[in-house]
């Protein structure tokens, strides 16, 4: 079995079990391509679950950081995979790069949570 397909088909059993079709929108595709479709300031929450190498987390969540309306949670999954340098060295970057722009909310578990300031 392919845990990742397994995941996702959970995923989509829960947004349809709980009535959130209308509520969530789903893209699969490079993220790259499909952030810039968006408007600027357009999404409440970010969720960042994708290439776990550093680079691609923080192009990942510099493209987002746009969208994300001021006051919206921006949410990074998987903060220690794959030992100290990989995920959150990304991470890490981004944070200290727009440190003036967010406030960090916490870490739970493997989740780091920011909020969008300005």
């Amino acid at each position: 079995k392919n845990i990742q397909n397994e995941n996702y088909k959970t995923f989509l059993e829960n947004v349809k079990n709980n009535n959130l079709e209308n509520k969530i929108i789903l893209k699969k595709n490079y993220s790259h391509i499909e952030i810039s479709k968006f408007d600027n300031n357009y999404f409440d929450i970010i969720y960042i679950d994708g290439n776990h190498e550093p680079e691609f987390v923080l192009e990942d969540a510099i493209l987002s950081f746009r969208k994300l309306k001021k006051g919206g949670i921006m949410i990074f999954d998987d903060y220690f995979f794959n030992g100290f340098y990989s995920t959150k060295k990304g991470i890490d970057a981004f944070v200290n790069i727009y440190e003036k722009n967010l406030e960090y909310i916490g870490f739970q578990d493997h989740q780091i949570f920011i909020k969008k300031i300005k």
